[in-house]
């Protein structure tokens, strides 16, 4: 026998401490060997689960055709045209005494128009983004100017991160139908055609005036830029897609030379409000050129 704290321990209550604590120890592990095999079965099952998920092959949702043919729909801000910050709206200064005493037509017209082939069409599905090429020239040379962009082959460059390549389907060009919703103004000079806005210019404006402001802001819309900033390269990451394929050029060959130029003219485009922004472009310029200037905030009534 022991002492313990003054009472003495025999060897009958040793007994039954050291069964006792077998039998608890017993207990836990058959909890323990029950949680095990129930983690087992577990582990089977969501095993069985990812089995089957493989063999399944992805159901796709029945849409009408008009909702099944729209192209993926992305929270992407993309460029526009004039700028995010440019918000247009019609103006009523196109019919005041002040714009009909210092408007005088001049001798030129030019034609904004928004040209499309099916190079730019496939570049368009990849990149989940409609693209134009927007641009002008004389108001008598829309399809001309396209066919000059047939025979270069406009925008079928692009740098693969070794040399330079050409791609197919860059030889088709053709002006877009355009669908303007709420321009041109009250009283704007503007004249909207299916297939181009004709702008008449005030005498003294050279087209070549016309055409650097009208470059300017259609350059915010440039596809070459976009996909270079941190929201294209997102955009571009996101569809697992080179941002380089974005970025076109075009080779203009001449005898033994030739010449590469970014196709900053391919921009992100909406034939519907970028329609719209075209003429809200052309109105602003023309409306400066006379030495107003619209003001924002205030649109055209009606």
């Amino acid at each position: 026998m022991r002492r313990v704290r003054g009472f003495e321990v025999g060897s009958n209550e040793k007994a039954t401490t050291s069964m006792a604590n077998e039998s608890t120890t017993l207990s836990v592990l058959e909890h323990l060997f029950d949680i095990e095999r129930a983690l087992e079965a577990a582990q089977q099952a969501l095993a069985h689960c990812l089995d089957s998920l493989k063999t399944q092959a992805p159901q796709a949702v029945p849409l009408p055709p008009k909702d099944a043919a729209k192209r993926r729909q992305l929270s992407t801000n993309w460029a526009r045209i004039g700028g995010h910050d440019f918000d247009p709206e019609p103006t009523d200064l196109f019919e005041t005494d002040e714009f009909r005493k210092l408007w005088i037509p001049g001798p030129h017209r030019r034609g904004c128009y928004a040209a499309a082939c099916g190079g730019l069409w496939s570049l368009s599905r990849i990149l989940k983004i409609p693209v134009y090429k927007v641009s002008t020239t004389g108001a008598d040379r829309v399809w001309t100017r396209n066919n000059e962009s047939r025979r270069d082959r406009h925008g079928a460059l692009w740098h693969n991160g070794q040399a330079y390549v050409e791609d197919a389907g860059w030889d088709d060009w053709y002006p877009s139908h355009l669908h303007p919703q709420r321009f041109p103004s009250p009283g704007s000079p503007v004249i909207v055609q299916e297939r181009a806005i004709i702008v008449p210019l005030p005498c003294g404006m050279d087209p070549r005036k016309f055409d650097q402001l009208f470059d300017a802001e259609t350059r915010k819309g440039a596809l070459n830029r976009w996909v270079m900033t941190p929201e294209g390269r997102d955009h571009c990451g996101f569809l697992g897609v080179d941002p380089a394929i974005g970025q076109r050029f075009s080779a203009y060959r001449g005898a033994d030379q030739s010449r590469i130029s970014p196709a900053d003219e391919l921009c992100a485009f909406s034939i519907y409000s970028g329609a719209d922004r075209i003429i809200a472009i052309a109105e602003k310029i023309l409306l400066e050129a006379v030495g107003l200037k619209p003001v924002r905030g205030a649109p055209a009534k009606g």
